[in-house]
């Protein structure tokens, strides 16, 4: 049972963190009517748009969809850490960051900062934000590793 809990410890480390990097890098949201899809970090860091020398921002910084990777990397983290002591308490706390990423994945439409000028826009009802691939990718791939991780806590070294 060792093995199988080393492996586990392994997988969910390395899930964790290429959940992150699926919601960092795949389109994060999308607006809807709108072919246009946004990157999570375009999300997170902010971002503006230009055409004909004029530049608009889009988004503004947001705190809360950063939290969301930093919470799949640290859980990643803290699983591959753990693979040598086997602390069964520390692998059931990466286990509950990884899922508590992917819960907070799900809601990363509501965690978008639009700018002052799109901000009116959302009030007005004109534009909607929906969840696009990056984000379900990573919740699902981040309900894995907390699943594995917090298995692992069940098997002896």
């Amino acid at each position: 049972m060792g093995k199988l809990k080393k492996v586990f410890g392994i997988v969910s480390g390395v899930l964790g963190i290429v959940a992150a990097m699926m919601l960092m890098f795949l389109p994060m949201i999308n607006m809807e009517g709108s072919k246009d899809t946004y990157s999570g970090l375009q999300v997170m860091f902010g971002y503006s748009e230009s055409a004909y020398g004029i530049s608009v921002e889009t988004f503004k910084f947001s705190f809360m969809a950063l939290l969301v990777a930093i919470l799949f990397i640290l859980g990643g983290i803290i699983a591959l850490v753990n693979i040598k002591k086997g602390n069964r308490g520390v692998s059931i706390l990466a286990g509950l960051l990884l899922i508590a990423a992917s819960v907070m994945s799900f809601m990363a439409n509501l965690f978008v900062v639009p700018s002052a000028l799109l901000q009116t826009a959302v009030d007005a009802g004109m534009v909607k934000f929906a969840l696009a691939t990056g984000p379900v990718v990573a919740a699902v791939m981040g309900i894995i590793a907390g699943g594995l991780s917090a298995v692992s806590a069940i098997f002896k070294n």
